[in-house]
């Protein structure tokens, strides 16, 4: 007898980018444009609201921001010396 019930599985697969004989692969053209519509809104964010407005993971190792106390010291430890000005 069969269940009732159905049941999903999940397939989790990587794709393979390889280069046909004489160009690049689908794959590479898409994220080349992806890449270039991220540079763009980037770019544009940081014309509107200032350098320093996006930081990538990593980039921000020296960044000084002047911050207020909140008053609580575990919420200042937290948020690393306070509220950022």
């Amino acid at each position: 007898s069969s269940s009732s019930s159905s049941s999903s599985q999940w397939t989790l697969s990587a794709k393979s980018s390889k280069k046909s004989d004489g160009g690049e692969s689908k794959d590479s053209k898409e994220n080349a444009a992806k890449r270039a519509a991220l540079d763009g809104v980037l770019q544009k964010i940081e014309r509107n609201y200032g350098r320093g407005s996006i930081v990538k993971l990593g980039d921000a190792d020296n960044m000084l921001v002047e911050c207020v106390g909140s008053g609580a010291l575990t919420l200042d430890a937290a948020l690393g010396g306070g509220y950022p000005r």
